[in-house]
């Protein structure tokens, strides 16, 4: 069955659709991965920029590592990255370390933490308090101790706002979610179930940038992010995934459509070699029908030439 012209002109129909979605899903998943990468490093670029231009006016002041901090963990959160600061002899101030895949960070500047006391020694509760939690510490094991000093440090009834980056399979979000300090004593929080955000968690890029702090030839000090999200990665098995699907779907139409083109070519050479058949019995009156005026049609033709005179020959020596 499959040596015929029909089964043959079917599998080169579907072997040249998958050369060629096969040849343009490599080119197309090469530009993605490029593509997502020259932005991945950019994003990266922009912020290791930002903290530089932050970090140099603090390290011009001294090194003051409790400042520091704040702006790499801040920085950190935002950007979703690993952020080291590095001294001129490249030894290491602030290291914010791996990122996780839940986060919190808790920020009280020193305005509020006055407004806190004033608080506190009139009687009168604050407006709304804007929180996050440390990135340094893992935000299910910290927030019990964070409600703790909501109910110490701010009056019953202060609302508050919690900052939450999560990381999932489709990449990462902030989360904002208000809560009011209790009036009662706090009861801990019961801990969400994070290993099923652990096992979906995207994997993290290897780009790793470092940005010198201040002038380049004499820097500061230098600001390294790595550890972003790889959305290069996430970009090429999206594209992959649309290929894939792509690929399956214009094979079974070459399929759908090599079957009805084979079938439309094949039907006029069954049914002349039907008809050779019959003659090839002793018809010597069977035609081959005549469909087409392609080179199908024209063989056709002639072959019904060629048995009129055989017809003819035939019957002359009979004669």
């Amino acid at each position: 069955m499959f040596r015929s012209i029909r089964w043959r002109l079917v599998a080169s129909f579907v072997g040249l659709t998958l050369l060629t979605v096969a040849v343009v899903g490599v080119v197309g998943l090469s530009l993605v991965r490029q593509l997502t990468v020259q932005r991945e490093v950019a994003f990266l670029q922009a912020n290791a920029s930002a903290i530089a231009s932050q970090a140099e006016a603090l390290l011009r002041r001294g090194y003051d590592l409790s400042r520091l901090q704040d702006l790499a963990h801040t920085a950190a959160f935002l950007s979703d990255t690993r952020v080291r600061i590095l001294d001129s002899s490249r030894r290491v101030l602030v290291d914010t370390g791996p990122r996780t895949e839940v986060e919190e960070l808790v920020w009280v500047d020193p305005v509020t933490q006055a407004w806190l006391q004033q608080a506190q020694a009139t009687g009168q509760a604050p407006g709304t308090v804007i929180l996050t939690l440390p990135t340094n510490r893992p935000w299910v094991k910290l927030w019990p101790e964070v409600e703790r000093f909501l109910a110490e440090n701010l009056p019953a009834g202060t609302e508050y706002i919690v900052v939450q980056r999560v990381v999932g399979a489709g990449g990462s979000r902030v989360e904002f979610r208000t809560g009011r300090v209790p009036s009662q004593a706090v009861q801990p929080t019961p801990e969400p179930d994070t290993a099923t955000a652990n096992a979906a968690a995207p994997p993290r890029s290897t780009q790793v940038i470092v940005q010198p702090i201040g002038d380049p030839a004499q820097p500061l000090g230098f600001v390294e992010l790595s550890g972003g999200l790889d959305t290069s990665r996430q970009a090429v098995d999206t594209a992959r995934r649309a290929f894939t699907l792509a690929g399956l779907g214009a094979t079974l139409l070459a399929l759908a459509l090599g079957l009805l083109v084979s079938r439309s070519l094949a039907a006029p050479l069954d049914s002349l070699a039907a008809t050779a058949g019959r003659m090839s019995a002793g018809d010597l009156s069977a035609r081959a029908p005549v469909t087409t005026q392609d080179e199908i049609g024209q063989v056709a033709t002639q072959f019904n030439r060629m048995a009129e005179r055989l017809e003819t020959s035939f019957a002359e020596l009979a004669a």
